[in-house]
């Protein structure tokens, strides 16, 4: 996010004509950015979750990310409607330019691998299927009836 982040402050430069295209341009480079961020968030997630809590991490996030989404909402039609709308998408842009900060100074910019446990029940790689079915028929939770 960080390298496509800086993509958001094209968003108000949008006028009538071309520049409306760089506008487009910024946007669709910023959401990719979002996208290659979601990817890797959700994927070390749910690998340093373990399995008996992963529905209640997945639901505190959603609730975190989708929550304050009307927060946003509302804060930026106040300040389109006080500073006007070319203004708040450069507010916006530039809170976008800021939205890496979290990570960058949180203890996850150190960790270069995940850890190495295999979540129950999952293949790895090499390893037969049947020798995981045989693992789900000792009564544990994933057990299979």
């Amino acid at each position: 996010m960080a390298a496509t982040a800086p993509f958001a402050l094209l968003w108000p430069t949008a006028t009538n004509g071309w520049s409306v295209w760089l506008g487009a341009a910024g946007l669709g480079v910023a959401s990719f950015g979002v996208v290659i961020y979601n990817i890797a968030q959700v994927s070390f997630r749910q690998r340093v979750t373990p399995d008996r809590l992963l529905g209640r991490m997945n639901a505190t996030m959603r609730f975190l990310v989708w929550g304050t989404q009307p927060v946003g909402a509302v804060l930026g039609g106040v300040l389109g409607q006080v500073y006007g709308a070319r203004a708040a998408l450069w507010i916006a842009g530039a809170l976008a330019c800021l939205a890496f900060l979290p990570v960058l100074l949180s203890p996850l910019r150190g960790m270069r691998h995940l850890p190495d446990e295999e979540p129950s029940g999952q293949v790895s790689p090499g390893e037969p299927v049947s020798s995981v079915k045989q693992s789900r028929t000792d009564g544990g939770p994933n057990a299979e009836t």
